[in-house]
């Protein structure tokens, strides 16, 4: 214990000389940024160094000063690699605010002046994990107003696809396959309509994004005429990316409208959550409407997961209407096994195109709402020595470049409980290894082939 403390104050001391004089992606400091979705995955790969690979030395201590979880988004990690104290600070704002970050770009958009969410004043909003000038904000807080550059950023699809396809960042390789899941809202009282929901489809999506559809529209029953109204993600998501680019729209940033509980408002101009256990009372989605109900928020949304599924915990029993939504699997999660037990009841993952998300259908190519996640880097602190140390380990791009079958080649993959030995689990992140399908080229968009 007392080695752990004195290694832990040792790299504190040795960070702060390091911002001191601005030197980020130094040799005892790594940031790093991206996916929500693979928030998981990131923190068993840095909190576990039990065994071979690993990021930090294996049987050293990590030290975790914030006490964080595999549901955290923002932490730090002290380790030890090669014998030298190095901090790992993460801050996960989502898959495009990472590219931006990585490249010094910004992402801006204009929520709708709404006055029940309480948004305070009209006009462009910075996303989280893009602060001007650069930047992302790192959980430590110490120099800089708390804004660092990153040094890697995770993302759901490729940059190709992303809001900067140009950017000038260093490709580590592909880290893993993600699956991603629609889910219908709960009901603490479900009517047939609610019961017969139960799979979308190709065809059915691309129009539910451009505007809420009877229910009918889905489950092809002509008495379903409550609508259903999407809730989502943010422009910085890579899961909103992956989304829609499986949907074939790849107009990614004009084509969405999606909605929020009344009981959710802005918080320096960022959509934020509100209170789970309020239930929406009616169908009406205008302001000035009495009691909790649902806002359009158009081409907003919110910056994880987690924010998606809460909203999707909003009891719509008696409202009227009936909410769907898109995450990855780690959040919903908590849908499906009903982590809110106060509130009763849970919602329902649904099958896509009649097939249901499992590792099996997944890996076979049934399924094909997943994404390719990939680890990038700055393209200014690629030569720095700790950086590469680390991506290696994450993404076993030179220190492990042996990917079969169940051989873990990286630390990540050593850690992440990668599925495909039991076809019926649902993994939150599969081997690439273990596919036997891909699209046109590896690409982001395209029918699947099978090989």
């Amino acid at each position: 214990m007392i080695k752990l403390i004195t290694g832990a104050m040792l790299a504190l001391g040795l960070v702060s000389s390091a911002r001191a004089v601005a030197s980020f992606g130094s040799t005892n400091v790594v940031y790093i940024t991206g996916s929500t979705a693979f928030r998981a995955g990131l923190f068993q790969a840095l909190t576990n160094n039990s065994s071979t690979p690993s990021v930090f030395d294996v049987g050293t201590p990590v030290s975790n000063p914030l006490g964080a979880s595999s549901s955290t988004s923002a932490y730090y990690v002290v380790g030890q690699i090669s014998s030298s104290y190095v901090m790992i600070s993460v801050a996960l704002t989502g898959s495009e605010a990472g590219v931006a970050s990585l490249t010094a770009n910004t992402v801006q958009y204009n929520p709708p002046a709404n006055t029940d969410l309480h948004r305070p004043s009209t006009g462009n909003v910075t996303l989280p994990g893009t602060p001007s000038p650069n930047g992302y904000k790192d959980p430590l807080a110490v120099a800089n107003s708390g804004v660092a550059t990153p040094d890697l950023a995770f993302t759901d699809t490729s940059v190709a696809v992303s809001l900067f396809p140009n950017a000038n960042v260093v490709s580590h390789g592909l880290v893993a396959v993600i699956p991603f899941v629609w889910a219908k809202g709960y009901s603490s009282a479900p009517d047939d309509g609610w019961t017969n929901f139960l799979n979308v489809t190709s065809q059915t999506l691309p129009v539910e994004f451009g505007s809420a559809q009877n229910l009918a529209f889905f489950t092809g029953i002509a008495t379903h005429t409550n609508k259903v109204y999407l809730i989502g993600r943010n422009e910085g998501s890579g899961t909103r990316v992956n989304t829609l680019a499986d949907q074939f729209i790849q107009n990614a940033y004009g084509v969405v409208k999606q909605y929020a509980a009344s009981t959710a408002g802005y918080t320096n101009g960022v959509l934020t959550v509100g209170d789970k256990t309020a239930a929406i009372v009616t169908n009406r989605t205008v302001n000035g409407t009495a009691g909790v109900h649902l806002l359009a928020v158009n081409g907003d949304g919110f910056d994880s997961g987690a924010g998606v599924i809460a909203t999707l915990y909003t009891d719509t029993a008696g409202a009227g209407l009936y909410t769907l939504g898109y995450s990855g699997l780690g959040d919903a999660t908590s849908l499906r096994n009903n982590t809110y037990a106060t509130i009763g009841g849970s919602g329902q993952l649904l099958a896509v195109d009649g097939v249901p998300e499992n590792d099996g259908n997944v890996t076979s190519g049934a399924y094909h709402m997943w994404g390719h996640e990939y680890l990038y880097g700055n393209a200014a602190t690629a030569s720095d020595t700790t950086v590469t140390a680390v991506a290696n380990a994450l993404a076993g791009t030179t220190i492990y470049t042996s990917c079969a079958g169940f051989a873990a080649s990286s630390a990540f993959e050593a850690h992440a409980g990668l599925g495909g030995a039991t076809p019926s689990a649902r993994s939150l992140f599969i081997d690439p290894a273990l596919m036997h399908c891909e699209r046109p080229s590896g690409a982001d968009y395209g029918f699947l082939g099978r090989y």
